[in-house]
């Protein structure tokens, strides 16, 4: 893939208005008026013939001439309307779809500077500047009043418009370092592919921190002021061509312009690269972030279910929980899968508590194991009321599975999630999660239900539709009566005729061999199935009028076969045939025969105890011996097929290929929604009685809106604008899941509806939609009732387990919700980390998840060996990286100056570096000054003229808008953090 490649244009002007000779004088010149002409060329013919050419000049239309804008001509605003918090240190701007709409009504061509005033100019005004006024008589647009005290400051030097006016123009072929083979090519681009091009209006204000402003799109000239207010043809006559509408002294309505566009919006107090900047690592030690400790001293189920462990000595009587997101490193072990005594007891007695779900029901409860003597719940006058088996029915079909005890093989993820409490908690918020939202979980059911049913039910009906009508066809004409007993019944070679184009898809049950071969390996006795013969015997032929229809498929078929063609030949009951033999026999060629003789086959005649014998003939003999053997037939003309065929083997071979009910309950089948578990009956009949409906979202929003604080625990003690590296906890995720399915089934059974109480309904933890590189399943989990492995090891095949998750609380993910994430390769260069150059040195996320109000997850396919450094190729580790989104267009300066920056460029170019009164960029009066950079005191830049041009920009230092905008525009930036600032130190 070829690098994207941009070029800034400083004006573009096309038609007529390339022939304009007057050049801008980038100033009002006052006896300048009129409108700009051009002289063209108008031909005179006389007789057809071009006699002479007369110049004539024409007026092109002006500012003078335009009122107004249509809403399709302008593409984007920046920042968009009704923002809120836009970089104070950028300057706004509107963009065009037609290259040349800004000059395309400038009365002039460009200076020898290769700078042109565009028309039009954006104008961006606090509340407290202007007033709006009242239409009147002539007006289109509402106008504005700019109060006389702003007139001053609110406007750019009027002789600098151009500066604020460029083309953008987009394709890879301007990738060059050829500037004239780069301006060559505009033109045919353009022409080929507008798209490629756009136009952009700047305002060089520089605005104020948390403030409201308006934008307007205003007139540039004079004449364009008064035409948009309503002035009459004589106020704009005695307007000057090059007046502009501000800087002047206004005889018509001061102060007051009409709008062609405007827009709000408010700016913030930072920029996106300064507020990357602040975000810093953190180191997590200690802190228990992604992990809390449960009480389970004393679960309310007797003494024997009072916890007397001690994982941690320190939390005597507590276990660990650890949310969808944990610390790097080893997870904390399955308490069925913990050793000592007291935990294997606890566990134990757990899981018989657990089972009265099933044994009770079932079982004496003297003869469960812990319940003969001396029962676990405290209160024996209180009815047996325990906690559910979740997921029971995705284990059992019945909803009565019992749980293992450890150390009876086999413990999988039944066990785990029901027997360690934190897992069960992680369950508990899956089922917290469908009370919270069951009315909308069972409304999005039913309406899937509905739309389901309904788009089913009518492709069923038209099937059915279709299956009806076939039915009679197949009844009425392929049908074999089942009274049909003779192998050479009409029906049974009626049938097999008419299927003739279905015979290479049938097997002959005896032998499985293909019906098209079989008939062929009859030659002439099976040619009744060939198109020509059906043609010739079709019901309202001339042929069939003749010898009579109802006998028609017991005559006689003799078929000629050589190496080169087949002659067919129908013979009629009854003599003449010599006209139809002869013209059968006229058309034989024998020169075109490939051998020099051949065979014809002599039938057996009735009646005649003549056996079918072969008969010999050259080439040059052929029409006299075909001749003799029709006069034959002639003499005998009752000819009945030599050779039985198995028409009856053949005919129930196509019967089971073609009969609509068959056929139809397939087609049926491939109707029904993966998510049906209704089969179709064999008669093709069908009434589906489930359906599970598929919720797709990303179910950690749930979670991270109701419980955050067991989502990911302890979040909260990560500081503002920091970035930490965590993992992601599958264990949890399968939990949770699990849970949430279980509830909804119950649910869904508890409303009546017709699901399947081991249907999975949510499969989705993360938000994968960005995904690039998506595996063959994103869910995160399999269907549950296909689980055969422990916690965490249930995802779909080549799913990533437990990926590394770059996690940033920063007031840039409020503000700017479209950062790009990713992870770049290091490489060590002189002895530092770089980002590798390879194309495959990046990854990115496998999910992303946002928390209200500043915090980013990422996922990645990396673990902590490779992003810490794993040789070989992982040796210097990973950068995580932070960057803007790619085709995001920003032009102002930086808000403070770099005190590492030593370039004498335009490069990091600040407002600190121009007076500290700015308010309007004035490019004559506001001169850069570089001193306080690093190495460099001293040392001014001059505008236009940069000593480093964009690679794009052929027109380096010519002091034109196409400089401008490369001096102006703000890189898009990236931040890296390596993956070894990020973990703590083990």
């Amino acid at each position: 893939m070829m690098p994207s490649c941009y070029l800034f244009l400083p004006w573009l002007q096309r038609g007529l208005s390339r022939s304009i000779t007057v050049t801008d004088p980038l100033i009002h010149v006052p006896a300048a008026t009129g409108g700009a002409t051009v002289e063209v060329g108008v031909k005179l013919l006389a007789d057809g013939k071009e006699k002479n050419t007369i110049p004539k000049p024409v007026v092109l239309l002006g500012p003078g001439d335009v009122v107004g804008v249509e809403r399709g001509a302008i593409v984007k605003t920046e920042p968009r309307a009704g923002i809120v918090s836009f970089e104070p240190n950028y300057f706004p701007y509107i963009e065009f779809f037609e290259e040349d709409f800004p000059w395309r009504y400038t009365p002039a061509k460009a200076a020898k500077d290769r700078r042109l005033r565009p028309w039009l100019a954006l104008l961006v005004l606090e509340e407290s500047e202007f007033d709006r006024k009242e239409l009147v008589t002539g007006q289109v647009n509402r106008p504005i009043f700019i109060k006389e005290t702003f007139r001053q400051t609110v406007f750019p030097p009027s002789d600098q418009t151009w500066a604020w006016a460029h083309v953008q123009i987009n394709d890879n072929q301007l990738n060059t370092s050829d500037p004239t083979k780069r301006n060559a090519l505009i033109g045919g681009l353009l022409n080929q592919n507008p798209n490629l091009g756009s136009s952009r209006l700047l305002c060089p204000r520089r605005l104020r921190p948390d403030t409201r402003y308006t934008a307007f799109l205003i007139p540039a000239f004079e004449k364009g002021r008064i035409a948009g207010l309503g002035g009459s043809n004589a106020q704009l006559e005695a307007a000057g061509r090059f007046e502009p509408s501000w800087g002047i002294e206004q005889t018509f309505r001061a102060g007051q312009y009409p709008v062609y566009y405007e827009w709000e919006f408010r700016t913030g107090v930072a920029d996106i690269e300064l507020m990357a900047r602040r975000i810093k690592p953190q180191d997590l030690t200690g802190l228990d972030v992604g992990k809390l400790w449960m009480d389970v001293s004393d679960i309310g189920y007797g003494a024997k279910l009072h916890y007397k462990g001690a994982i941690d000595p320190v939390r005597p009587g507590f276990m660990p929980f650890d949310g969808a997101l944990r610390m790097v490193g080893n997870v904390t072990p399955n308490l069925t899968q913990r050793t000592s005594a007291n935990e294997k007891a606890w566990v134990t007695n757990l899981a018989a508590l657990l089972n009265l779900n099933t044994n009770y029901r079932s079982t004496d409860l003297r003869t469960i194991p812990g319940f003969a003597d001396n029962k676990i719940w405290d209160d024996q006058d209180d009815p047996i009321l325990v906690p559910p088996i979740y997921g029971r029915w995705y284990a059992n079909k019945e909803g009565s599975p019992t749980l293992n005890p450890p150390g009876t093989p086999p413990t999988v993820w039944l066990e785990q999630l029901n027997l360690d409490p934190a897992y069960r908690a992680a369950a508990g918020l899956g089922t917290e999660v469908v009370r919270q939202n069951q009315e909308d979980f069972v409304s999005r059911a039913r309406l899937q239900f509905s739309e389901a049913r309904q788009n089913l039910n009518k492709g069923l009906q038209l099937l059915r539709f279709a299956q009806e009508v076939t039915q009679a066809t197949y009844e009425k004409n392929f049908r074999v009566a089942d009274t049909a007993t003779d192998v050479d019944d009409v029906e049974y070679l009626r049938q097999i005729a008419l299927t003739q184009a279905l015979h290479t898809v049938v097997t002959i049950e005896t032998g499985a061999i293909n019906l098209a071969r079989e008939v062929s390996s009859f030659k002439g006795e099976a040619a009744f199935v060939q198109p020509a013969f059906r043609r010739l015997t079709r019901t309202q032929g001339p042929l069939m009028k003749r010898i009579g229809q109802a006998d028609a498929y017991r005559r006689v078929v003799m078929a000629v076969a050589h190496d080169f063609q087949q002659l067919i030949l129908v013979l009629p009951p009854t003599p003449p045939f010599q006209n139809f033999d002869q013209k059968v026999v006229a058309a034989i060629n024998p020169d075109k025969l490939r051998t020099n003789g051949f065979v014809l086959l002599k039938p057996n005649w009735p009646g005649a105890n003549v056996p079918k014998v072969p008969i010999a003939v050259s080439r040059d003999v052929f029409k006299t011996a075909l001749t003799h053997v029709l006069a034959a037939v002639a003499r005998r003309p009752k000819v009945v097929v030599a050779q039985p065929l198995p028409v009856k083997l053949w005919s129930t071979s196509i019967q089971k290929k073609i009969v609509p009910t068959t056929s139809f309950r397939k087609k049926i089948a491939e109707r029904l929604p993966t998510n049906l578990q209704t089969k179709v009956p064999e008669d093709g009949s069908f009434s589906p009685n489930t359906f599970n409906p598929i919720f797709t979202e990303p179910t950690y929003e749930y979670i991270a809106e109701l419980r955050p604080e067991l989502f990911i625990p302890n979040m909260d003690k990560i500081a503002p604008n920091s970035a930490v590296l965590l993992q992601a906890n599958s264990r949890f995720i399968e939990a949770y899941l699990a849970g949430l399915n279980h509830e909804m089934a119950v649910e869904l059974l508890w409303r009546g509806f017709p699901a399947d109480m081991n249907a999975t309904f949510f499969r989705q933890f993360w938000n994968v939609s960005e995904r690039t590189s998506p595996s063959a399943d994103t869910s995160d989990i399999l269907r549950i009732r296909k689980w055969k492995k422990p916690l965490g090891e249930n995802g779909p095949p080549g799913q990533v387990k437990d990926p590394l998750v770059l996690v940033l609380k920063a007031d840039l993910i409020k503000k700017y919700q479209n950062i790009v994430v990713y992870a770049h390769r290091a490489k060590l260069v002189d002895g530092v980390r770089r980002p590798d150059p390879d194309s495959k040195a990046i990854k990115t996320p496998l999910f992303l998840a946002q928390m209200a109000p500043d915090f980013l997850l990422a996922g990645f396919d990396l673990t902590k060996a490779n992003v810490l450094g794993a040789p070989p190729d992982d040796k210097d580790g990973w950068f995580f990286v932070l960057a803007e989104r790619p085709g995001e267009m920003h032009f102002g300066l930086d808000v403070k100056v770099d005190d590492t920056n030593d370039s004498s460029s335009w490069n990091g170019l600040n407002w600190a570096e121009l007076p500290a009164n700015v308010t309007m960029l004035d490019l004559n009066l506001h001169k850069p000054n570089i001193a306080r950079r690093k190495n460099f005191a001293g040392v001014n830049l001059n505008w236009g003229k940069g000593q480093n041009a964009v690679a794009n920009d052929p027109t380096s230092g010519d002091g034109d808008a196409a400089q401008m905008a490369s001096i102006l525009q703000q890189r898009s930036f990236r931040v890296f953090f390596h993956a070894s600032t990020l973990i703590p130190k083990s």
